[in-house]
């Protein structure tokens, strides 16, 4: 079996299964968190960042805790009423697969996602639903790397350009309350 990566598999109702396992092998990367075809289970992993931009192209600031709006994605961030985009989710995995191709460790917060989740792959999608704590997202499109990806380092641009490693841009379906910590869950 190929080697894990930093799973909790405590956080997953499938790890350990044999539906996991032939995912873990076929996928290639060890992570047995998501099921196989037609398998009905869910697989959860945790909200462990939070970030606001209070204005446009500004400074992100982490948050421990926020409320996540229908009509205004995360409270307090600037960028949160725009259509189809309220909101961005970054994926620990795939950002850490981008800094690996790089050579460096960035901290997260130079992607300029409003959320970073890990345990749960990156659904690649759109449509795809996302329930963080008690807020329900959907996928509407990956989040396109910019031309700040490079000011924060050289080649971060085309780093985050494969495979959605840049994240999902989401609007959000259900508002709530969330922290970090909150379970995160594909729908």
């Amino acid at each position: 079996m190929p080697q894990r990566l930093e799973w909790e598999p405590a956080a997953c109702p499938l790890s350990g299964t044999l539906a996991a396992r032939k995912f873990a092998e076929a996928d290639g990367s060890g992570h047995e968190c998501e099921p196989v075809a037609n398998e009905r289970e869910e697989c959860m992993g945790r909200l462990i960042g939070m970030a606001i931009a209070p204005k446009r192209r500004g400074t992100m600031q982490p948050i421990e805790a926020g409320e996540i709006a229908v009509t205004s994605g995360l409270q307090g961030d600037a960028r949160g009423r725009k259509p189809g985009r309220q909101l961005t989710v970054l994926f620990a995995e795939d950002w850490k697969s981008a800094c690996d191709a790089l050579g460096v460790e960035l901290p997260w917060l130079q992607r300029r996602a409003n959320l970073l989740v890990e345990g749960v792959k990156n659904p690649r999608r759109a449509g795809a639903r996302v329930q963080i704590g008690g807020a329900l997202l959907e996928v509407t499109e990956e989040t396109a790397p910019c031309g700040l990806m490079d000011k924060a380092h050289p080649g971060l641009r085309r780093a985050l350009a494969p495979d959605w490693r840049g994240g999902v841009c989401c609007t959000v379906v259900e508002g709530a309350a969330v922290r970090v910590g909150d379970s995160v869950t594909l729908l």
